[in-house]
């Protein structure tokens, strides 16, 4: 989420940037597909509901770091004790751009889709972040993995 401008900014601004480690590729091609953990889940979960809470269809970087200020998690404490505020978090998330994404955006009727349908970006990083697991040899997705992925798809808008 870092290499988002505007949350990279942000994380800057009150000195988290320095603290949040690069992410690394997965050193792995084991296929046993790790289990999304309770935390990981909440946060996306957390993430796609206070978006569509705010109209807003496709989460951005902005809309996942909502989601894990909503949960209790590590990731949360450090971002609320380097001072980040959802206030402050909520104004990106609102931001957007006009993209062909945009677009589809305006044909959907209703911002109550399920889960399973928010598209492929969001299958993309979910993809990533359970092989990023799986090479850490890790029992179930984390938050870390969330992130890494996030920061690995050069495509995805959080990134």
């Amino acid at each position: 989420m870092n290499q988002d401008a505007n949350i990279g900014a942000l994380f800057a601004s009150v000195g988290l940037s320095d603290r949040i480690p690069q992410a690394g590729m997965p050193e792995s091609d084991d296929l046993a597909t790790p289990r999304i953990s309770p935390i990981a889940n909440a946060a996306i979960t957390a993430g796609f509901q206070k978006c569509r809470d705010m109209g807003i269809q496709k989460p951005s970087a902005a809309g996942f770091c909502l989601g894990l200020l909503a949960i209790d998690c590590p990731a949360s404490r450090l971002m609320k004790e380097a001072g980040i505020t959802e206030e402050a978090v909520r104004k990106l998330a609102a931001v957007t751009t006009e993209d062909e994404e945009d677009i589809r955006r305006k044909r959907v009727l209703s911002p109550d889709v399920p889960l399973e349908r928010w598209g492929t970006a969001a299958d993309r990083i979910l993809s990533s972040a359970l092989r990023i697991a799986a090479a850490d040899r890790s029992p179930v997705v984390g938050t870390q993995h969330l992130i890494a992925a996030v920061v690995r798809d050069s495509q995805c808008r959080g990134a």
